[in-house]
């Protein structure tokens, strides 16, 4: 009998600490931070990914664009020139503005509004950007080796692997009275005559049990890139092992999966606290001035929110990250919020999943975090390995 040794991994080769910064063009310097992400695309970030994240934040504005400031004549307005698409789809360079074409220079007096709660963001029923109704859930063209063979019967949409799978929701099942009040059952139709709504199978995945616990922290989402879903790591994990193996890699064939789900994953990931900790937080802002939705009026208002009350939202985002096993009440506390849709601590979902392929009553109730730093302790407390 031969005993196998530990293999050490070897030491990431991503950038330690880069990062692209967009920036929000009617606050001051040093307050004006909208959002980072981790520059894990050959030096850059994807151009698409990143555009659209932003899009999301100023309420499904398709039409927003990235610019560079540049420079103007003393007293006068800065200038703002539009950065045309890359041909490689990398955006690179450490800042960058996030402009709307009615507003092309900046307005310090009234700042154009951001959503800071995933709950306060309306499905964009109107349609969803190109890139994304148009992307290939069943691609054919994955390769033929050993590794990117067919994927077994219930194996990891990521992986392949058969073993410790477990039912992954899109939309996460906390975020029912979410899904009922934005009519998002009508993309659940498997057939034309039925529909399990939250539950139906084009709103789950089949995903390795640690890789759920780390897509339920907002660490990665799918997004499309080059016609194909990918995964893309918006958060760096302490050990960086998660991006050197998982970032940009292809899914296996989703045949049943709706974009839409999909789509809204995506949107809630951007919504998380770590990604929005640079706008509520980064420079100690004196205000912001954001949209929430008033379910009674059925409409967004704006909201001109202190420092104080930007610390509160991002605390409470934080506590939902970090809260490893919420009460019955406060998950029925959280639901009620979501039906609101004014709470920023509802952001967080709880999936409960079942292991089993076939229905029996194992089941296994995964929390979900915000950050890397809940991931963690979440981990050392399960000790599940990466």
């Amino acid at each position: 009998m031969s005993l196998l040794r530990c293999r050490l991994p070897p030491p990431p080769t991503l950038p330690i600490s880069r990062t692209i910064v967009v920036l929000h063009p009617d606050y001051p310097a040093g307050e004006n931070q909208l959002i980072r992400l981790p520059a894990n695309d050959d030096g850059g970030v994807h151009y698409d990914t990143a555009l659209v994240a932003c899009q999301i934040l100023a309420n499904n504005r398709w039409d927003g664009y990235f610019a560079r400031k540049t420079a103007a004549p003393a007293a006068a307005a800065p200038v703002f020139e539009r950065v045309v698409r890359p041909a490689d789809s990398v955006l690179r360079g450490h800042e960058h503005y996030f402009c709307l074409p009615d507003r092309p220079t900046p307005n310090p007096g009234s700042p154009y509004p951001i959503l800071v709660a995933f709950t306060d963001w309306r499905f964009p029923h109107s349609g969803m950007p190109h890139i994304w109704s148009d992307v290939d859930l069943n691609p054919a063209d994955l390769g033929t080796g050993a590794e990117e063979g067919s994927m077994p019967r219930d194996g990891c949409c990521i992986t392949a692997c058969g073993d410790g799978i477990e039912n992954t929701h899109l939309v996460h099942r906390n975020l029912r009275i979410w899904f009922d009040v934005n009519l998002m059952e009508q993309y659940g139709f498997v057939t034309s005559a039925t529909s399990e709504g939250i539950d139906s199978p084009c709103n789950v995945l089949r995903m390795r049990n640690d890789l759920h616990t780390v897509f339920d922290s907002g660490v990665f989402a799918f997004v499309p890139k080059e016609g194909h879903l990918a995964l893309h790591i918006f958060v760096s994990t302490p050990s960086r092992q998660l991006g050197e193996v998982y970032h940009n890699r292809m899914l296996y064939p989703l045949p049943l999966i709706s974009r839409e789900y999909l789509f809204v994953r995506f949107a809630w990931t951007v919504f998380s606290y770590r990604l929005m900790t640079p706008f509520l937080a980064e420079g100690r802002p004196n205000h912001r001035v954001v949209l929430r939705w008033d379910p009674e009026g059925a409409k967004h208002t704006v909201e001109d929110i202190d420092q104080a009350k930007c610390t509160t939202v991002l605390s409470a985002k934080r506590a939902k990250s970090s809260s490893r096993s919420p009460s019955k009440k406060r998950r029925a506390e959280s639901g009620s919020a979501q039906g609101r849709g004014t709470s920023a601590d509802a952001d967080a979902g709880t999936d409960t999943d079942d292991s089993s392929p076939r229905g029996r009553s194992r089941k296994r109730a995964t929390d979900c975090v915000d950050s890397a730093e809940g991931y963690m302790n979440v981990q050392r407390a399960r000790m599940v390995p990466v």
